[in-house]
Protein backbone atom coordinates (compact mmCIF):
# COMPACT_ATOMS: atom_id res chain seq x y z
CA UNK A 1 0.00 0.00 0.00
CA UNK A 2 1.29 3.36 -1.12
CA UNK A 3 1.67 6.53 1.53
CA UNK A 4 -0.45 9.09 0.13
CA UNK A 5 0.25 12.81 0.75
CA UNK A 6 -2.98 15.37 2.17
CA UNK A 7 -4.02 16.39 -1.21
CA UNK A 8 -3.57 20.40 -1.30
CA UNK A 9 -5.90 21.92 0.65
CA UNK A 10 -9.27 23.45 -0.31
CA UNK A 11 -9.79 26.66 1.47
CA UNK A 12 -12.47 27.28 3.72
CA UNK A 13 -14.92 30.22 3.69
CA UNK A 14 -15.40 32.16 1.06
CA UNK A 15 -12.82 31.23 -1.22
CA UNK A 16 -12.33 27.39 -2.18
CA UNK A 17 -9.62 27.27 -5.21
CA UNK A 18 -7.23 24.90 -6.21
CA UNK A 19 -3.47 25.11 -6.72
CA UNK A 20 -3.58 26.04 -10.31
CA UNK A 21 -6.81 28.51 -9.33
CA UNK A 22 -5.03 30.55 -6.89
CA UNK A 23 -1.99 30.62 -9.16
CA UNK A 24 -4.02 32.35 -11.89
CA UNK A 25 -6.10 34.57 -9.65
CA UNK A 26 -2.76 35.72 -7.95
CA UNK A 27 -1.24 36.43 -11.61
CA UNK A 28 0.75 33.87 -11.74
CA UNK A 29 0.22 32.18 -14.97
CA UNK A 30 3.49 29.92 -15.48
CA UNK A 31 4.75 27.56 -12.49
CA UNK A 32 8.06 29.35 -13.05
CA UNK A 33 6.55 32.81 -12.36
CA UNK A 34 4.92 31.41 -9.21
CA UNK A 35 8.22 29.35 -7.98
CA UNK A 36 10.86 31.76 -9.35
CA UNK A 37 12.40 28.92 -11.52
CA UNK A 38 14.06 31.74 -13.40
CA UNK A 39 16.29 32.48 -9.89
CA UNK A 40 16.35 28.37 -9.48
CA UNK A 41 18.09 27.89 -12.84
CA UNK A 42 20.74 30.75 -11.96
CA UNK A 43 21.79 29.71 -8.72
CA UNK A 44 20.32 30.41 -5.11
CA UNK A 45 21.24 30.65 -1.41
CA UNK A 46 19.16 28.92 1.28
CA UNK A 47 16.20 30.98 2.87
CA UNK A 48 17.83 32.88 5.51
CA UNK A 49 16.57 32.03 9.23
CA UNK A 50 15.37 34.25 11.80
CA UNK A 51 14.72 34.59 15.83
CA UNK A 52 11.94 32.10 17.11
CA UNK A 53 10.47 34.59 19.08
CA UNK A 54 8.72 34.61 22.69
CA UNK A 55 5.31 32.65 21.08
CA UNK A 56 6.16 29.54 19.75
CA UNK A 57 4.37 26.26 20.96
CA UNK A 58 4.44 22.65 20.83
CA UNK A 59 2.13 20.12 19.20
CA UNK A 60 0.26 23.11 16.82
CA UNK A 61 -2.23 20.28 15.29
CA UNK A 62 -2.06 19.52 11.74
CA UNK A 63 -4.47 21.87 9.44
CA UNK A 64 -4.40 24.45 6.61
CA UNK A 65 -6.71 26.71 7.68
CA UNK A 66 -5.81 28.79 10.79
CA UNK A 67 -8.55 30.52 11.87
CA UNK A 68 -12.51 30.38 11.68
CA UNK A 69 -14.39 32.05 8.65
CA UNK A 70 -15.73 34.83 10.95
CA UNK A 71 -12.00 35.55 12.93
CA UNK A 72 -11.66 39.38 12.56
CA UNK A 73 -8.93 40.84 9.69
CA UNK A 74 -8.47 40.47 5.96
CA UNK A 75 -8.33 36.78 4.86
CA UNK A 76 -4.87 35.81 3.70
CA UNK A 77 -3.74 32.76 1.12
CA UNK A 78 -0.29 31.91 1.62
CA UNK A 79 1.49 28.88 -0.75
CA UNK A 80 4.88 27.64 -1.22
CA UNK A 81 7.31 25.43 -2.44
CA UNK A 82 10.00 23.79 0.12
CA UNK A 83 13.08 22.59 -2.49
CA UNK A 84 16.39 21.43 -1.08
CA UNK A 85 20.05 22.28 -1.67
CA UNK A 86 20.41 22.26 -5.34
CA UNK A 87 17.54 25.03 -5.19
CA UNK A 88 15.20 22.63 -7.91
CA UNK A 89 14.50 19.58 -5.70
CA UNK A 90 11.33 19.30 -3.71
CA UNK A 91 10.90 17.93 -0.54
CA UNK A 92 8.28 15.83 0.23
CA UNK A 93 7.36 15.17 3.38
CA UNK A 94 8.41 18.37 5.32
CA UNK A 95 6.85 19.93 8.38
CA UNK A 96 6.12 23.33 7.86
CA UNK A 97 5.12 25.18 11.17
CA UNK A 98 3.72 28.42 11.09
CA UNK A 99 2.15 30.78 14.14
CA UNK A 100 0.82 34.42 13.76
CA UNK A 101 -0.67 37.03 16.05
CA UNK A 102 -4.27 38.19 14.70
CA UNK A 103 -4.85 41.70 13.64
CA UNK A 104 -4.52 43.35 16.90
CA UNK A 105 -1.06 42.00 17.37
CA UNK A 106 -2.31 39.42 20.07
CA UNK A 107 -0.99 35.49 20.13
CA UNK A 108 -3.24 32.66 21.19
CA UNK A 109 -2.08 30.59 24.08
CA UNK A 110 0.30 32.99 25.51
CA UNK A 111 -2.37 36.30 25.83
CA UNK A 112 -6.00 36.96 26.20
CA UNK A 113 -7.31 37.32 22.60
CA UNK A 114 -10.75 36.23 22.75
CA UNK A 115 -10.09 32.94 20.73
CA UNK A 116 -12.29 30.25 21.42
CA UNK A 117 -9.68 27.56 19.64
CA UNK A 118 -6.46 27.46 21.92
CA UNK A 119 -4.56 27.24 18.48
CA UNK A 120 -6.41 30.06 16.95
CA UNK A 121 -3.71 31.07 13.89
CA UNK A 122 -1.69 28.15 13.97
CA UNK A 123 -1.19 24.60 12.23
CA UNK A 124 1.47 22.78 10.68
CA UNK A 125 1.08 20.93 7.18
CA UNK A 126 2.92 18.23 4.88
CA UNK A 127 4.75 18.92 1.85
CA UNK A 128 3.61 17.02 -0.68
CA UNK A 129 5.68 14.84 -4.30
CA UNK A 130 6.22 18.47 -5.65
CA UNK A 131 7.32 20.24 -2.09
CA UNK A 132 4.41 22.30 -1.83
CA UNK A 133 2.23 23.61 0.80
CA UNK A 134 -0.50 25.92 1.65
CA UNK A 135 -2.97 27.65 4.28
CA UNK A 136 -5.49 30.22 4.86
CA UNK A 137 -5.13 32.84 7.81
CA UNK A 138 -5.22 36.68 7.82
CA UNK A 139 -2.74 39.46 7.49
CA UNK A 140 -1.29 39.92 10.95
CA UNK A 141 -1.22 42.76 12.88
CA UNK A 142 1.37 44.52 14.13
CA UNK A 143 3.08 43.35 17.81
CA UNK A 144 5.23 45.76 19.62
CA UNK A 145 6.19 48.03 16.80
CA UNK A 146 7.49 44.78 14.61
CA UNK A 147 6.92 44.60 11.39
CA UNK A 148 3.48 42.36 10.25
CA UNK A 149 5.26 38.80 10.32
CA UNK A 150 4.50 35.26 10.05
CA UNK A 151 6.71 32.95 11.91
CA UNK A 152 7.60 29.48 10.49
CA UNK A 153 9.90 26.29 11.30
CA UNK A 154 10.31 24.06 8.16
CA UNK A 155 11.57 20.40 8.71
CA UNK A 156 12.82 17.75 6.00
CA UNK A 157 12.31 15.10 7.11
CA UNK A 158 15.73 14.43 8.10
CA UNK A 159 18.27 17.24 9.51
CA UNK A 160 18.48 20.25 10.73
CA UNK A 161 15.15 22.43 10.47
CA UNK A 162 14.92 26.14 9.44
CA UNK A 163 13.50 28.94 11.78
CA UNK A 164 12.60 31.92 9.68
CA UNK A 165 9.98 34.41 9.23
CA UNK A 166 7.86 35.90 6.11
CA UNK A 167 7.34 39.45 6.11
CA UNK A 168 5.48 41.72 3.35
CA UNK A 169 6.92 44.35 0.76
CA UNK A 170 4.17 46.47 0.97
CA UNK A 171 4.25 46.55 4.98
CA UNK A 172 6.94 49.67 4.86
CA UNK A 173 8.26 48.36 8.94
CA UNK A 174 9.54 45.72 6.97
CA UNK A 175 12.30 47.53 4.56
CA UNK A 176 15.47 46.64 6.81
CA UNK A 177 14.37 42.16 6.70
CA UNK A 178 16.17 40.47 4.45
CA UNK A 179 14.72 40.61 0.72
CA UNK A 180 14.41 36.13 0.59
CA UNK A 181 11.75 36.75 3.27
CA UNK A 182 9.83 39.49 1.95
CA UNK A 183 6.88 38.42 -0.65
CA UNK A 184 4.14 40.81 -2.30
CA UNK A 185 0.80 40.18 -1.64
CA UNK A 186 -2.09 40.31 -4.82
CA UNK A 187 -5.18 41.66 -3.46
CA UNK A 188 -8.64 40.26 -5.11
CA UNK A 189 -11.80 41.04 -4.16
CA UNK A 190 -10.92 42.16 -0.80
CA UNK A 191 -8.60 38.78 -0.31
CA UNK A 192 -4.82 38.45 -0.32
CA UNK A 193 -3.00 36.00 -2.15
CA UNK A 194 1.16 35.86 -1.82
CA UNK A 195 3.95 32.60 -2.40
CA UNK A 196 6.46 32.13 -0.04
CA UNK A 197 9.01 29.59 -1.46
CA UNK A 198 11.60 28.22 0.87
CA UNK A 199 14.76 26.75 0.15
CA UNK A 200 16.39 24.56 2.76
CA UNK A 201 20.54 23.64 3.55
CA UNK A 202 19.11 20.09 2.79
CA UNK A 203 20.61 17.55 0.54
CA UNK A 204 17.75 15.72 -0.96
CA UNK A 205 18.14 11.98 -1.25
CA UNK A 206 18.86 10.86 -4.55
CA UNK A 207 15.65 8.90 -4.27
CA UNK A 208 13.20 10.06 -1.81
CA UNK A 209 10.46 8.65 -3.34
CA UNK A 210 8.64 6.35 -0.77
CA UNK A 211 7.57 3.84 -3.15
CA UNK A 212 10.89 3.24 -4.15
CA UNK A 213 13.07 3.25 -1.25
CA UNK A 214 12.11 1.78 2.34
CA UNK A 215 11.82 2.78 5.77
CA UNK A 216 15.19 2.92 8.42
CA UNK A 217 12.61 2.91 11.21
CA UNK A 218 8.93 1.85 12.60
CA UNK A 219 7.22 5.08 12.93
CA UNK A 220 3.43 6.54 13.29
CA UNK A 221 2.48 9.85 12.04
CA UNK A 222 0.16 12.74 12.84
CA UNK A 223 -3.23 11.93 11.27
CA UNK A 224 -4.57 14.63 8.93
CA UNK A 225 -6.82 16.54 9.38
CA UNK A 226 -6.66 16.89 13.28
CA UNK A 227 -9.40 17.57 14.62
CA UNK A 228 -11.64 16.05 12.11
CA UNK A 229 -15.75 15.76 11.93
CA UNK A 230 -15.81 12.49 9.37
CA UNK A 231 -12.74 10.90 8.48
CA UNK A 232 -9.13 11.46 8.87
CA UNK A 233 -6.12 9.74 7.11
CA UNK A 234 -3.89 7.69 9.37
CA UNK A 235 -0.07 7.09 7.90
CA UNK A 236 2.45 4.60 9.32
CA UNK A 237 5.67 2.93 8.13
CA UNK A 238 7.57 -0.60 9.01
CA UNK A 239 11.02 -1.19 8.07
CA UNK A 240 10.56 -4.74 8.20
CA UNK A 241 7.90 -7.59 7.83
CA UNK A 242 6.13 -7.63 11.12
CA UNK A 243 2.50 -8.02 12.92
CA UNK A 244 0.83 -5.18 12.83
CA UNK A 245 -1.98 -3.32 14.89
CA UNK A 246 -3.72 -0.33 14.80
CA UNK A 247 -6.08 0.47 17.06
CA UNK A 248 -8.20 3.60 18.19
CA UNK A 249 -9.03 3.81 22.05
CA UNK A 250 -10.29 6.03 24.76
CA UNK A 251 -8.31 7.26 27.55
CA UNK A 252 -9.72 4.88 29.56
CA UNK A 253 -8.24 2.29 27.77
CA UNK A 254 -11.23 0.75 25.80
CA UNK A 255 -10.68 -0.36 22.01
CA UNK A 256 -13.15 1.47 20.06
CA UNK A 257 -12.12 0.68 16.69
CA UNK A 258 -9.14 -2.16 15.28
CA UNK A 259 -8.25 -0.80 11.77
CA UNK A 260 -5.52 -3.33 11.28
CA UNK A 261 -4.52 -6.50 12.86
CA UNK A 262 -1.79 -8.67 9.75
CA UNK A 263 0.76 -9.14 8.80
CA UNK A 264 2.88 -6.60 6.81
CA UNK A 265 5.80 -6.60 4.83
CA UNK A 266 8.23 -2.97 5.09
CA UNK A 267 7.04 0.04 3.34
CA UNK A 268 4.64 3.09 3.99
CA UNK A 269 0.83 2.41 4.68
CA UNK A 270 -2.23 5.06 4.49
CA UNK A 271 -5.72 4.12 6.27
CA UNK A 272 -8.71 6.01 7.61
CA UNK A 273 -10.85 6.32 10.32
CA UNK A 274 -14.05 7.08 9.84
CA UNK A 275 -14.89 7.82 13.48
CA UNK A 276 -17.46 4.55 14.16
CA UNK A 277 -16.55 1.78 16.60
CA UNK A 278 -16.34 -2.08 15.53
CA UNK A 279 -20.06 -2.16 15.17
CA UNK A 280 -20.35 0.47 13.02
CA UNK A 281 -22.40 3.01 15.21
CA UNK A 282 -20.74 6.10 15.55
CA UNK A 283 -18.38 7.19 18.42
CA UNK A 284 -18.86 10.36 20.44
CA UNK A 285 -16.62 13.60 20.08
CA UNK A 286 -13.83 13.70 21.73
CA UNK A 287 -10.63 13.12 22.11
CA UNK A 288 -9.38 9.67 21.25
CA UNK A 289 -5.66 7.78 21.04
CA UNK A 290 -4.69 5.66 17.97
CA UNK A 291 -1.48 3.08 18.42
CA UNK A 292 0.50 1.28 16.38
CA UNK A 293 2.04 -1.96 17.59
CA UNK A 294 4.80 -3.75 15.03
CA UNK A 295 7.90 -5.25 15.34
CA UNK A 296 7.95 -5.13 18.98
CA UNK A 297 7.96 -1.19 18.74
CA UNK A 298 4.52 0.82 20.32
CA UNK A 299 3.73 4.18 19.39
CA UNK A 300 0.79 6.39 20.12
CA UNK A 301 -0.38 9.83 18.43
CA UNK A 302 -3.75 11.79 19.61
CA UNK A 303 -7.06 12.56 17.60
CA UNK A 304 -9.76 14.64 18.09
CA UNK A 305 -13.25 14.15 16.85
CA UNK A 306 -15.40 17.05 16.32
CA UNK A 307 -19.14 16.62 16.53
CA UNK A 308 -20.83 16.01 13.48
Amino acid sequence: MSLSRPPFPSFSGRSRLSRREFLVRAGLTTVSAAFGFDRVLAGCDPTPSDILGPYHADDHPLRTVLCSEDQVGTRMFITGRVVGSDCVTPVEGAIVDVWQADDTGCYSIFQSCGDDDPFNLRGQMLTDANGEYAYESILPGYYTGRPRHVHYIVSPPEGDSLTTQLYFEDDPQSNNQPAALRIPLEEIDGQLYGVFDVTLDYEVPADSDPDHSLPTAIKLHQNYPNPFRATTTIRYQLRLESRVTVDVFRADGRVVRRLVSANQGPGYYTLEWDGRDDSGRQAAAGTYLYRLVAGGTTDVKKAILLPR
